[in-house]
């Protein structure tokens, strides 16, 4: 069982919660099909905890430290309401503007990608214990009990990459005679994207390309050396893909993790 709590700030008008609620348990499904986890989820909102100095307590199985990029709010704000507070606002300066908002429609859109997105930014969080076992189980004919923290360690690990386990899940038979940290290091190698993806409407991407010039040609040439002789990293190819998305928006996709939109 997979739980995941949301309590909302009380300050913040939520017009239905029970249609968050169903909205949230939707996209969720769906985000835990993407990653090849069949387990069974179910989706809590309230307004009855005191939140201070946030938007919303999200507790995924009892684990409450979600880690999130300082952007996200102001970014989610942004596309829901379609205007930037301020550049790099932060979500302290959102949910300033959220208390005294009185568009019920752009609050509830925010408030669903933001929990979706935050949760995103957590992957190995929806990985529970009863998941390992069953997968244990699924895998090994026989008992191998003994293993259970191997395949653990694992799943988070090549988790962490946004691997979908859809990817690797009959490769999980070699910890039978491969460490954990050695067998995840051979799944990432293999299932990581080589590419990274930019996803847009194809309108904008037409008028992208039209405008397109030597200079910006050069942009990744040179993001390319510069990570490669900085860093050692030899930076992914670009991909430009179209997408149902709205018009002057687009996301980045790396391996199956896709990003909130941005505006730009």
């Amino acid at each position: 069982m997979l739980l995941i709590v949301v309590n909302i700030n009380s300050n913040i008008i939520v017009d239905d919660i029970q249609a968050l609620q169903q909205k949230l348990s939707g996209t969720l499904i769906g985000l835990l099909n993407r990653y090849g986890i069949a387990d069974t989820l179910k989706v809590e909102v309230s307004k009855n905890k005191a939140v201070v100095n946030g938007i919303a307590f999200i507790c995924v199985n009892n684990y409450a430290g979600l880690i999130v990029p300082y952007y996200l709010a102001n970014s989610l704000w942004h596309f829901a309401r379609g205007k930037y507070i301020q550049k790099k606002a932060s979500e302290t300066s959102v949910l300033s503007e959220l208390m005294y908002h009185q568009n019920a429609k752009e609050i509830n859109q925010f408030l669903h990608d933001y929990v979706i997105e935050s949760i995103k930014c957590n992957i190995n969080l929806l990985i529970s214990e009863e998941f390992i076992e069953s997968l244990l189980t699924d895998t090994f004919e026989e008992s191998h009990n003994l293993l259970k923290p191997a395949l653990e360690n694992l799943v988070h690990e090549v988790t962490r990459y946004h691997i979908s386990i859809h990817h690797f899940r009959d490769e999980i038979v070699w910890l039978k005679t491969k460490t954990a940290l050695v067998l995840a290091e051979e799944l990432i190698a293999e299932f990581r994207s080589k590419e990274v993806k930019i996803i847009c409407s194809s309108e904008y991407l037409f008028d992208l390309i039209s405008k397109f010039n030597d200079i910006d040609s050069e942009i990744f040439k040179t993001i390319d050396e510069g990570m490669f002789y900085e860093f050692g990293i030899d930076f992914p190819d670009v991909k430009f893909v179209t997408g149902d998305l709205p018009y002057g928006y687009f996301k980045i996709q790396v391996n199956d993790f896709e990003s909130c939109l941005f505006k730009g």
